[in-house]
């Protein structure tokens, strides 16, 4: 939660909250964007650049940071102020497990309450994108004849995407997740033989990977902000990554 007042008008608002990392907060954004439906106004709690995401691809209308003094407290003796400004939203949906945040929202007063696990058990066969849309629509948040399918993001593709660019993330989370780098540059080259651009994304923790690829003579790019990333995902025209964020 913010130091800045909440500024709630006509129609109905929404409060979710999410402390996963940018995967798992990535596959949210469809079952948001459905609960527009209900919902004219939808605010996030997550972490910092991810909420900027949500805001920059119309998932959420505004985004405040789970780093902030004022989200902790909610966990504890949270203000008067913050309560009052959590208590005028019309519903809150936690995407946790944790029993512990619930009780803490409910404790402030908010009416409309809702927890949904932000994924599946590991076991159970199902996409985790239309499956959340299912948990919140059983939780009664969306109607029963809501889409069941995740919608697209309004904004589309845009006019200048490039066909024959394909982007190549070989890095994640956890290096047990990766795909062999020399794989990935198996495919670039590949696909520069047919003809197409291979471009690689790295992250900033991934400089070896970067002076490696760099030097099979590929084109290698990084991003400080998600929204920018996002951007020039959208205008190439494939993707090749591992079990990762930005995958997702």
């Amino acid at each position: 939660m913010p130091h800045e007042p909440m500024h709630h008008d006509q129609g109905r608002s929404l409060l979710a909250v999410h402390q996963g990392a940018l995967g798992d907060i990535v596959l949210t954004f469809p079952t948001l964007m459905s609960l527009r439906m209900v919902f004219s106004r939808i605010h996030l709690i997550c972490r910092g650049e991810v909420g900027r995401l949500a805001r920059h691809l119309g998932a959420v209308d505004k985004d405040f940071t789970t780093e902030s003094a004022a989200f902790s407290s909610l966990y504890g003796q949270p203000s008067e102020g913050i309560a009052r400004q959590v208590r005028a939203y019309d519903a809150v949906l936690l995407f946790s497990f944790s029993e512990a945040l619930e009780k803490a929202i409910r404790a402030i007063g908010p009416e409309n309450v809702h927890r949904v696990p932000p994924r599946p058990a590991p076991e159970a066969p199902v996409h985790v994108a239309p499956w959340l849309m299912d948990q919140v629509r059983i939780a009664g948040l969306l109607p029963d004849d809501a889409p069941s399918v995740p919608p697209f993001f309004a904004a589309g593709r845009p006019e200048t995407v490039d066909g024959d660019r394909v982007i190549l993330h070989p890095g994640s989370g956890s290096p047990m997740k990766n795909w062999p780098l020399r794989h990935f540059l198996e495919a670039a080259k590949h696909l520069a033989g047919a003809g197409r651009s291979a471009e690689f994304l790295v992250g900033p923790a991934e400089e070896k990977l970067a002076d490696v690829v760099a030097k099979e003579g590929f084109p290698v790019r990084t991003f400080p902000e998600l929204t920018g990333l996002a951007d020039w995902l959208r205008e190439a025209g494939g993707f090749i990554g591992n079990d990762s964020g930005v995958s997702h």
